[in-house]
Formats: structure tokens, C-alpha cells, sequence
């Protein structure tokens, strides 16, 4: 959980609260790639504002992994909560596209 409280920081978090800003997680999660891109923040939802020192976590789940080109696209569902909160205060489709 990460002691956090700001509303406009939800998508600017999104690397430290997901662990990909981590050294070794691109090469264990795309192993073979040589880079990878952001390519798209998808149908992002703000269903409750986050109040200041609101304790936040995100989860991550994989919704799909395909070829297109040469390129892998990766897309993943990704749920921010607050502690205290029954709705999520983003859900948005984080889409990446890792290249050999």
C-alpha cells in the first residue's frame, strides 16, 4: 500500500504501484523484447476522487497477449483502490507494446 493522496497523481503512479518501474520486471515479464512502449491508456474511469492521504494499491490483470506485426501487444486491466472506499478510484486498459 503506498501513503499517497492526490487525484491528478492516480495515472502517474501507475509504475510504482504496479512494480514496473522495478530493474529486473522487464526482463521477467518480457523476456526476449528489447524495449517496450506505453502505447495506449485506454477507457480510463475516475469513479471516486482520492483523498489526500488516502492509502492506495493497484491491481493487475492480464486481459490479453497477441502479435501484431512484429511487435507483442499487451493489454492489462488495471483497478486502483483506496482503503475505505467500495468503488475504485480509476479503472482504465494499460496497453503496451514490447518489441525484439
Amino acid at each position: 500500500m503506498l501513503d499517497y493522496g492526490s487525484a491528478e497523481n492516480n495515472l502517474s503512479l501507475l509504475p510504482y504501484l504496479t512494480g514496473s518501474n522495478q530493474a529486473d520486471f522487464f526482463i521477467q515479464h518480457d523476456p526476449g523484447m528489447s524495449y517496450r512502449v506505453l502505447y495506449v491508456l485506454n477507457k480510463a474511469r475516475f469513479s471516486t476522487p482520492v483523498r489526500a492521504g488516502g492509502r492506495l494499491r493497484a491491481r493487475t490483470e492480464l486481459q490479453s497477449a497477441e502479435a501484431v506485426g512484429d511487435a507483442i501487444e499487451i493489454i492489462y486491466l488495471l483497478t486502483i483502490e483506496m482503503d475505505g472506499e467500495s468503488k475504485p478510484a480509476c479503472v482504465a486498459e494499460q496497453i503496451f507494446r514490447g518489441f525484439p
